[in-house]
């Protein structure tokens, strides 16, 4: 139960509404891109690695965090960590709408007259989204999630439910190393995501639990099936097939609006706590250089120079803020080590060494894709926590 008296029981439309918010803000860069990567090197059984610890670690995290006090207290006490997830979110988006906007067109047979048919509204869409408190996003989050489930029907009234089939790249033990890192990253990365943090602390127990559930057991799993099925209309690297013009126009609208949405709701939940953003701004201009850029520039291992620098974004979300949250932010809350404290700094050293030992092995398994290196790279991460034991032992997470 919470610990300070709650106000009256939400309402199942207030549940529901909340709901919508969190699966829209959870359905950006990764979820409508990532799946068919992993299609493409993995085949279904990637697709399902993915999908399984996300969907589950995202919803997780409205039962973990017990109290809407928690959600708060941890937004606060680690409110840099938060504050650089939602900038390299930021980043992220401006970075991979440069790079798809290359080429996604061309991939889904739109001229430029189609193009500004989606492009005008979704900059007037995304304007109105800005304008908006994390609360009155949560209520336009309903039609934005009405729209992108009829582009799933769209979709589906193309491709039928029959699942789309790539050649297998990778050979199949590769998966069983990488699987460990996707649990890893989708079960701790939701702490520092500041719209899930804002959905927590604006709802009592039972309508937090209710929302994180159907938010992500429901609709979020419908956002993420749909990238399953388009990703062979949307990704010519996939070799996929054409997609018709009705369909590609309601894709490339889903893929603009749904960005715009955890662009704003981002900004927006980072204004309603006065934020710095110092940074920010620079961080979001380097991206859309790289991304305007990356179409030029040479690949690697191979792959092209564009899903490269989109894997070291995953890098992000792999190894740092997980690793982050697994040895600063439980730890710090059971062990009393307040911000500013030894304790604390403690904690940080322990981090930072943990993710330079074993970023070289990440960049082996996402870059150079021997998967096997993740294995002793996750390791390393997860044996770091023998050395934040000085910090104390007591508060239990929640």
């Amino acid at each position: 139960m919470d610990r300070q008296p709650e106000p009256a029981a939400r309402t199942v439309l207030s549940v529901l509404t909340w709901a919508a918010f969190l699966a829209c803000s959870w359905t950006w860069c990764i979820g409508m891109f990532l799946p068919a990567l992993l299609l493409r090197d993995y085949g279904i059984w990637g697709f399902l690695v993915f999908a399984a610890p996300n969907v589950v670690g995202a919803a997780g995290m409205g039962w973990v965090l017990t109290t809407r006090q928690s959600a708060a207290t941890l937004a606060f006490e680690h409110r840099r960590a938060v504050a650089s997830f939602s900038t390299a979110t930021l980043a992220f988006h401006v970075y991979w709408l440069c790079w798809i906007g290359t080429w996604a067109p061309t991939a889904l047979a739109l001229d430029r007259t189609a193009v500004s048919l989606v492009i005008f509204p979704a900059i007037a869409v995304f304007l109105l989204f800005l304008a908006q408190r994390p609360y009155g996003l949560a209520l336009l989050s309903a039609p934005l999630l009405v729209l992108s489930l009829g582009v799933f029907g769209l979709v589906l009234a193309r491709t039928g439910l029959t699942l789309p089939t790539f050649t297998q790249q990778r050979p199949e033990p590769a998966l069983l190393w990488l699987a460990p890192v996707c649990v890893f990253g989708f079960a701790l990365c939701p702490y520092l995501d500041r719209t899930f943090l804002t959905a927590r602390a604006e709802l009592p127990g039972r309508q937090a639990r209710a929302a994180f559930s159907i938010g992500f057991g429901l609709f979020f799993l419908a956002m993420i099936l749909l990238t399953l099925a388009y990703a062979p209309m949307l990704l010519p690297l996939l070799g996929g097939t054409t997609a018709p013009f009705v369909v590609g126009v309601a894709l490339l609208a889903h893929l603009l609006l749904q960005a715009a949405f955890t662009v704003a709701a981002h900004v927006r939940c980072a204004e309603s706590r006065g934020s710095p953003d110092a940074l920010r701004w620079g961080a979001l201009l380097v991206a859309a250089l790289v991304g305007v850029l990356v179409r030029v520039l040479p690949g690697h291992a191979g792959l092209d120079a564009g899903e490269v620098v989109y894997r070291l974004f995953m890098g992000l979300y792999g190894l740092v803020f997980p690793t982050y949250v697994w040895l600063v932010v439980i730890p710090a809350r059971r062990g009393q080590a307040p911000p500013g404290s030894p304790q604390r700094r403690r904690l940080v050293r322990v981090f930072a060494a943990a993710v330079g030992l074993a970023l070289p092995m990440f960049w082996m398994g996402f870059i150079e894709r021997r998967e096997v290196f993740l294995a002793p790279g996750l390791a390393i991460v997860l044996l770091a926590r023998l050395f934040t034991t000085g910090a104390g032992k007591s508060a239990s997470m929640a």
